[in-house]
């Protein structure tokens, strides 16, 4: 389940999945809630992390949702975080995977969300990549 873009990311990934499994059986991840981003931050959707990194996250969601091109992240503890869309691709007749990339450039956020999580991580998917 490796991207194969894996060998042009920029940043270490901490993954909370096992790369050998399908995303349908999957249950780890971090849930977080998806928000329109604007003045009022509509709710669009609960989502789960399935990876993260300084540079984007990789999301899942519900296919019901139909989720524009610029998102925000809402964490459990509260921490936003803006994020654009890259991509979308279905996964399985459920769910869409959304690949993010982080918009608002606060790195510190950023950080903190990515301690608070790397150690539920699974240490064993995580690589370290770096690109030219």
């Amino acid at each position: 389940m490796n991207s194969k873009n894996e060998s042009k990311r920029k940043h270490a990934r901490w993954y909370f999945w096992l790369p050998e499994e399908p995303f349908g059986t999957q249950t780890s991840g971090l849930a977080v809630e998806l928000k329109k981003l604007g003045w009022f931050r509509r709710k669009l959707g609960r989502a789960v992390i399935k990876d993260i990194s300084l540079g984007g996250a990789g999301v899942l969601i519900s296919n019901k949702h139909k989720i524009p091109g610029k998102i925000v992240i809402v964490t459990p503890e509260g921490l936003e975080l803006m994020a654009d869309v890259v991509y979308q691709r279905p996964e399985g007749k459920s769910f869409t995977f959304l690949g993010l990339t982080w918009s608002d450039g606060n790195e510190d956020k950023i950080l903190e969300l990515i301690s608070d999580v790397q150690e539920i991580t699974n240490s064993k998917s995580r690589v370290e990549t770096t690109s030219d």
